[in-house]
């Protein structure tokens, strides 16, 4: 735990040192959210607010993931093969995602609220779709941005890679969200945040098993 501890607090502080990094991929996603009050002039019909918003989510996930492994250089890797279990790594570079992710989610959420207004009538059920999202995109973005890393052209890889991967995770995030917004109490709810909390074990678990063997190319 105190190696994973200190290559997480090592991510954060070199993202700290390039501020502008996180600037830009918050931008991004604020950036979309004021195209989308553009084009509904803040009326937005239940289901397309909700559907919209996690395409937002998505794409903004994805831009801020890529950076877990297409940021280190060759030497870097190299540094940390020899200083680092590689099951530690990938564990790290995870929970740093999530921490990521979920921040990032709930900055693009509370300003599309803000703009596109609140059709949410169960906070809790939204927040608790927002967490399971978070870690699922987590684990499957990082595992596709270090197979990705293995290539020149990283990013666009990686977006090939992760879109199929990530649709069983958004359809039952999406659904579960639909629950939030809705007056009635859907009969399935325990059922489905059961599969979301098994697809995201079984997501990290993979990663855990799979990329020692990726890491030693």
């Amino acid at each position: 735990m105190k190696q994973i501890y200190w290559l997480i607090r090592r991510d954060i502080l070199l993202e700290l040192r390039q501020p502008q990094v996180i600037s830009g991929i918050i931008l991004h996603a604020l950036g979309s959210v004021w195209i989308a009050y553009l084009a509904f002039k803040g009326i937005i019909p239940t289901n397309t607010w909700n559907s919209l918003l996690w395409i937002i989510l998505l794409f903004s996930a994805v831009h801020s993931s890529n950076r877990a492994f297409g940021s280190d250089s060759g030497g870097r890797k190299l540094y940390y093969y020899t200083l680092a279990d590689a099951r530690h790594i990938i564990l790290a570079k995870i929970i740093y995602n999530i921490l990521l992710i979920l921040t990032l989610s709930a900055i693009t959420s509370m300003v599309f609220l803000l703009f596109n207004g609140n059709p949410i009538l169960h906070p809790l059920r939204f927040i608790l779709a927002l967490l399971l999202a978070s870690i699922g995109l987590a684990g499957i973005l990082t595992f596709t941005s270090a197979i990705a890393s293995q290539e020149a052209r990283n990013f666009s890889l990686m977006a090939i890679l992760s879109l199929p991967l990530t649709a069983p995770l958004l359809l039952l995030v999406i659904r579960l969200s639909t629950s939030a917004i809705q007056p009635t109490v859907a009969s399935n709810l325990s059922a489905m945040v059961l599969a979301l909390l098994l697809l995201d074990i079984l997501c990290i678990t993979l990663a855990w098993i799979l990329f020692p063997y990726l890491w030693m190319e």
